[in-house]
């Protein structure tokens, strides 16, 4: 919350140990994303036979906002040899079934993300098809690389991501170092949200920071 007069140029450093191994460090101005750091696993995942799928939003404003996405993830051309649920916040919610082809899932958002991360025989092949009462997104998961798929199902940020994953991360401190061009003219708002592999966020308090005239 600290407030303060700097040079035009700056530099940002953070660094994060959580309880859980940490995906990833957002330097944040505002609402503006600055810079994201991630350990050195998500360099080379390519091949990585963990899949995760993550699902978000709400329908609207105020009390109705609930999002009920429940169905199933069906996988055609691979076998599934486990699934597992992270971010689910209710003990109703969770996998309901799942074989070596099928994930049943109840799930419910009001604007948090839930998720389940695939553990497949083989990462480079085979087709996702996600189906839920919000929407379906089927994927080749041959065009699946380095970059997250979105899918955006619109309201207050109802979107699905598919993306390949680490097969594990390690349990160490993440750290960021960035330098910036604070804004003329105004005071910029710097934080830093750190995710966890579990789905757990953490915010710093944001430094305000306004460039010396």
């Amino acid at each position: 919350g600290e407030a303060f007069f700097a040079e035009r140029r700056v530099t940002v450093q953070g660094r994060a140990h959580g309880t859980a191994p940490i995906e990833r460090l957002i330097l944040m101005r505002g609402r503006e994303i600055v810079h994201i750091v991630q350990p050195r696993q998500f360099d080379e995942i390519e091949s990585s036979t963990r899949i995760r799928i993550s699902w978000e939003g709400a329908r609207i404003r105020g009390r109705a906002r609930r999002a009920t996405w429940d169905g199933k993830i069906l996988l055609d051309g691979v076998r599934l040899v486990q699934a597992t649920t992270f971010g689910f916040d209710s003990p109703a919610d969770g996998i309901v079934s799942q074989d070596d082809s099928k994930v049943v899932f109840m799930s419910s958002t009001v604007g948090d993300v839930d998720g389940i991360d695939l553990f497949l025989e083989e990462g480079v092949k085979g087709i996702l098809v996600f189906e839920s009462k919000i929407g379906t997104v089927t994927l080749d998961l041959e065009k699946l690389g380095q970059k997250e798929k979105i899918f955006d199902f619109g309201e207050l940020g109802l979107k699905v991501k598919i993306q390949r994953y680490p097969e594990e991360l390690d349990l160490a401190p993440l750290a960021m170092e960035y330098t910036i061009d604070l804004q003329p003219g105004k005071t910029n708002p710097f934080l830093i949200k750190g995710i966890q592999e579990d789905g757990q966020i953490v915010w710093s308090s944001p430094i305000y920071i306004t460039p010396q005239s």
